[in-house]
């Protein structure tokens, strides 16, 4: 068996590269995918894949990159959430403070609409990061 965290010939950087470096969604996914196969060669350097593959990562984020919030972070979704449940709407800064809890746990734009459903994913995401904080 082959040891590939070792190696002078570039084995670790082939490791590094394929196996270790974290998607951040379905956009880097794929662009994995197309270098392993060769198929972006085919394209070229300017065929828009770096906007089509942000726009898949924000659309469709990888969240097996998340993280619990730190005791800091922990505080502040504590002050914000006491305040989000007791009003109707969220303020604005609300959900900026939210918005950057979100982005530095899910390592992922939190994707903020008029829509209640979608406020309430959000929400309910952050939930769960916090409920798993707090059992750590």
């Amino acid at each position: 068996m082959h040891d590939w965290n070792s190696g002078s010939n570039g084995d670790n950087f082939i490791y590094n590269r394929i196996m270790v470096e974290k998607s951040k969604g379905l956009g880097d996914d794929i662009k994995k995918l197309t270098d392993k196969l060769g198929i972006s060669k085919l394209f070229g350097d300017d065929c828009g894949c770096s906007e089509r593959q942000e726009k898949l990562n924000s659309m469709f984020p990888n969240f097996k990159n998340i993280r619990a919030f730190t005791p800091d972070e922990k505080k502040v979704y504590e002050k914000v959430i006491g305040e989000v449940v007791k009003s109707p709407t969220i303020s604005p800064d609300n959900q900026t403070a939210l918005g950057v809890l979100y982005k530095a746990v899910f390592n992922a734009p939190a994707k903020w609409s008029s829509c209640s459903p979608c406020a309430k994913k959000v929400l309910k995401n952050l939930q769960k990061i916090y409920e798993k904080s707090c059992d750590v």
